[in-house]
């Protein structure tokens, strides 16, 4: 059996904006970018909709600003902890799913696009050509190694065969940006507990927003 190899294009973007000038000239510089070439993945990294979430905003601030791409790209979400409503990290009301988000989006909670089935849709593992794609929640579910989050993850990467992992979600591991992840408990949680089972597994690349900055680390291992 001949398998073909060929690029894929993706677009990953966090912290979306409130529909300003400065949200519009993103999309249309990417747009520059693409040319006349297909986008094949778009990839959300959370706080996609601000302030609070919801119904409004995301039809305001996504859904208006993206009209024409939600036409025909294929489009991935992650939370962050403005899709929760600021609603605070790890409460009661986190750890729940009544916001907006769940209603808008339906997600391959059963494995539906490969992966290993996590029934949640706070986090999930879809397949793309060689590259397996895994979402996480940083904000509303526990992380801890006992944790239905942490055990999912560390099934669905003892069980990948694709050649290349991508992982994502909102809040960075390492940054120093408009947050620092020395102290900001989100992020150190997810430094002290996902990172070092990611590159057991040999993780590719992490993507995460919250921090409005561009920040990159050199390659490691």
């Amino acid at each position: 059996v001949f398998y073909s190899e060929q690029s894929i294009q993706i677009w990953a973007i966090g912290d979306f904006g409130i529909g300003s000038l400065e949200q519009n000239q993103v999309l249309q510089s990417y747009l520059n970018y693409l040319g006349g070439r297909r986008n094949d993945m778009w990839i959300w990294l959370g706080d996609n909709a601000y302030y609070n979430g919801t119904d409004q905003e995301y039809g305001s601030f996504v859904f208006d600003i993206y009209k024409n791409q939600f036409k025909n790209w294929n489009f991935y979400p992650a939370l962050g902890n403005h899709d929760y409503g600021q609603s605070g990290y790890l409460s009661t009301a986190s750890l729940g799913s009544n916001f907006p988000y769940f209603n808008i989006f339906n997600l391959p909670k059963y494995a539906q696009c490969g992966g290993v089935p996590s029934n949640s849709e706070k986090y999930y593992s879809y397949n793309w050509g060689n590259v397996h794609f895994i979402a996480l929640d940083s904000y509303g579910a526990f992380n801890h190694s006992g944790s239905p989050m942490y055990q999912w993850l560390l099934n669905d990467l003892q069980l990948n065969k694709a050649k290349w992992i991508i992982a994502y979600w909102h809040h960075p591991p390492y940054s120093k940006g408009t947050h620092n992840s020395d102290v900001e408990i989100e992020m150190v949680d997810m430094r002290n507990n996902i990172v070092p089972l990611l590159e057991r597994f040999g993780v590719d690349l992490v993507l995460t927003g919250h921090s409005h900055t561009y920040e990159r680390s050199y390659f490691i291992h």
